[in-house]
């Protein structure tokens, strides 16, 4: 989820994942000054044997972090790959 500052002049793209019992949890991945919006792109990514909660992939031009999570109920960490 990609959320605007309320004066407009940044954005942040937010992970809501649960924990049991079905408990929310919001984490801040991103901060990026607007100007850079147009540009920005991501991605949710299936799980795979690498990846095994799957992942999200954000992209600012050609910078690009993958984010995912190595258990249920733990923080998303930046990839190294």
């Amino acid at each position: 989820m990609v959320l605007i500052a309320d004066d407009r002049t940044e954005f942040a793209l937010f992970a809501l994942t649960y924990t049991r019992p079905l408990r929310e949890r919001w984490q801040l991945l991103e901060r990026h000054p607007m100007k850079l919006l147009a540009g920005h792109q991501f991605s949710v990514g299936l799980r795979s044997a690498k990846h095994p909660f799957g992942f999200i992939e954000s992209c600012v031009g050609s910078v690009c972090n993958k984010y995912f999570s190595k258990g249920s109920g733990v923080p998303l960490e930046v990839s190294a790959d």
